[in-house]
Formats: C-alpha cells, structure tokens, sequence
C-alpha cells in the first residue's frame, strides 16, 4: 500500500463516521443545502475508500480537499454531536 492510499484510508474514515452522525441528527427544519452537502461530503468519503477497489487511483488534490471537509465538520460549532461517543 502507498502513502497516498493510507493516507485517504485515514482521512475518509473518520469523514464517512461524522457525516453519517451528523446526517442522522439533523432534524426536518434543517436547510436543504446543509443536508444536501453533508451528504455530498458522505459520498465523497465512500467513493475514496471503495475506489482503490476499482482500479480508481487517489490523486493528492482529492485528497487535500477532503482533509479540508474533514476539518470544517470535525471543528463545525453547529455540530457537537459529531463526537463518536457511546449513547445511553
């Protein structure tokens, strides 16, 4: 496995995880495009780690825009409950 590879695997993980929460939070009064996005972003994450599956290879500039997306929804203020944590 390359850098490249490891390095969109460890990227997209955690993107696809926080989308997925976020997206299941979210309640019906949120924006269309708030929602449309995160769900652009999950597919994004997806495509990243089934590609390589494919044949697809990763390119260094996809993979610095979504390390971008990782940042703006894992520090995202309107999104706390992004946080991996176990509910009781």
């Amino acid at each position: 496995m390359t850098l490249l590879l490891i390095l969109s695997y460890l990227i997209a993980l955690p993107v696809l995880v926080c989308a997925i929460n976020v997206l299941n939070e979210m309640d019906k009064c949120t924006k269309h495009c708030i929602r449309l996005g995160y769900m652009v972003v999950a597919l994004g994450a997806l495509a990243m780690l089934i590609g390589p599956l494919f044949g697809r290879p990763e390119s260094w500039t996809s993979l610095l825009m979504l390390a971008g997306c990782a940042l703006l929804i894992i520090c995202d203020r309107r999104a706390p409950y992004c946080d991996i944590k176990v509910r009781q």
